[in-house]
């Protein structure tokens, strides 16, 4: 029991110091994604957490500093932390939010700091060039009011067609088809296409580059590559789902309300993005988020809503 006792000491003590919070200094330089000068108009936001709180229940501890850079587009920082890493984001007017992270090599445990001590992290924002107003809806669980019919959907109004809701025009279709025997066991497909010659939806990659910025697409919507249909599948059987798309990180653009001219050029259209997901599941619901500009002439992707 002696043994038993003294092992359980070293070990609490062992812990401590593993949760101990160590000094970290690094210093932050903003540049401009595409020109890298400096930016000196930046904030950066950073985030330390001295104590978790694994139950949730208040007992946790973290710092929040926020500093504005020099005229060299550089500030640094200095505090504690028990992770193993840190990061930065910065913010400036004319400028889309981004961050970059650090992960340390190290803790220093005579100095009780991390390592490498003081490095320089770069934070590249992409700069705004044309925000315009674009409509932002978010239709959460929008109930399919008919099944294995098509279904228009009105972008402008963010609602299904009348009778089934309050939209006048048909930017698109969905056609819902579904088994459903259980949570568990159920088939369901949703076929999008689109009613005018030119218009369509591509999926869109994000570069890497562009992965931690607040706007991930390009500033302009493609003029090609668009399909006429979008078929989403999702399956469920013996407690297995597979899908043929991921709602968490699938985004696409779109073009609606396309005209043309004799040759097949666009002579105008309507372009959009969506925001976060387009979803289908067992549930009677079609989850869609999306921006759209209803400017015909502009292919603008940047929206002119704050925050982005």
């Amino acid at each position: 029991m002696r043994w038993l006792g003294l092992f359980l000491i070293l070990l609490l003590n062992s812990g401590c110091v593993l949760a101990n919070p160590a000094k970290t200094k690094f210093t932050v330089r903003v540049l401009n994604a595409e020109t890298d000068e400096i930016i000196t108009n930046a904030a950066v936001l950073c985030h330390f957490t001295q104590k978790r709180d694994p139950w949730g229940n208040g007992t946790g501890k973290s710092t929040r500093v926020k500093q504005v850079v020099d005229a060299n587009g550089e500030t640094t920082i200095e505090n504690k932390t028990i992770q193993k890493g840190t990061g930065a984001t910065a913010f400036a007017d004319g400028f889309y939010t981004d961050s970059a992270g650090l992960k340390f090599t190290g803790k220093n445990t005579a100095l009780n700091r991390w390592e490498p001590w003081n490095p320089t992290i770069e934070v590249k924002m992409r700069p705004k060039k044309n925000p315009v107003p674009m409509i932002n809806k978010r239709v959460e669980s929008s109930k399919i009011p008919v099944w294995e019919k098509d279904l228009g959907f009105d972008l402008e109004k963010g609602d299904w067609v009348d009778p089934y809701g309050i939209g006048t025009q048909s930017d698109f279709f969905v056609n819902m088809v579904r088994r459903f025997e259980h949570s568990g066991d159920y088939d369901a497909v949703a076929t999008i296409r689109f009613p005018n010659e030119g218009d369509g939806i591509q999926r869109y990659e994000v570069p890497d580059e562009f992965q931690s910025s607040s706007f991930k697409f390009p500033y302009k919507a493609p003029l090609d590559g668009y399909q006429d249909k979008l078929i989403l599948e999702r399956h469920a059987t013996l407690r297995k789902t597979e899908c043929n798309f991921n709602p968490k990180t699938d985004l696409y653009i779109f073009r609606v309300r396309t005209e043309l001219d004799a040759d097949g050029n666009v002579v105008s259209a309507c372009y959009g993005r969506t925001t976060g997901r387009i979803e289908i599941g067992w549930g009677e619901v079609f989850d869609f988020s999306y921006f759209f500009n209803t400017n015909s002439q502009s292919r603008s992707l940047e929206s002119d809503e704050k925050p982005y």
